[in-house]
């Protein structure tokens, strides 16, 4: 009878840990969903920047200097998504991943560390792409025809902002699908 009693205890205290474990999850993972959005959005709004100052360097427009620097500078922001795993690498590195008694969540859970470190590495890489392009942009002057040399450089920018929002957005169904996974398992 002890060893149950035992026993029971020791199970009343796991899905305690493993409720805690979920709710810090939870705020961690709502956190980087927002973060990711927000990055989208950013990256976003430099590309269609980006295409709008192409499409009047392209047409010959004469751009008003500030118009010219604002669309510019619009293009080049850059958000590198850089999520929080503070939470679940303390689970994972704590060996409390077992604890966590759905078997979708915790291979979800598993994988994350790796994808978020793939997703940094990505974007720091497409992101310092961008920045070595910068200088050759800034040398282009807004009131004369594009060069080959421009448009390549140009072109070349655009794609490597398309691709980062394209990886960005890869990360959204799955970071919402932890989400729901853990709201379920906090739900019950």
């Amino acid at each position: 009878m002890a060893l149950g009693a035992d026993a029971a205890w020791s199970e009343r205290h796991d899905r305690m840990r493993e409720r805690e474990a979920l709710s810090d999850l939870h705020e961690e993972f709502l956190e980087n969903e927002s973060t990711l959005r927000r990055d989208i959005e950013i990256n976003r709004a430099a590309q269609r920047a980006g295409q709008t100052w192409t499409a009047a360097m392209s047409e010959g427009s004469v751009l008003p200097t500030d118009s010219a620097s604002a669309l510019f500078l619009a293009a080049i922001q850059d958000a590198r998504f850089d999520p929080g795993t503070g939470a679940l690498r303390s689970i994972v590195d704590g060996g409390e991943l077992g604890l966590i008694t759905n078997s979708a969540l915790r291979r979800a859970l598993a994988g994350w560390a790796d994808r978020m470190d793939e997703a940094r590495r990505t974007g720091n890489e497409t992101g310092n792409q961008r920045s070595t392009l910068i200088p050759f942009l800034l040398a282009i002057p807004p009131d004369r025809p594009l060069t080959t040399g421009d448009r390549t450089a140009i072109d070349l920018f655009g794609l490597l902002v398309a691709y980062q929002v394209r990886q960005q957005e890869r990360l959204v169904e799955p970071t919402r699908e932890i989400l729901d996974l853990i709201q379920q398992e906090l739900s019950r």
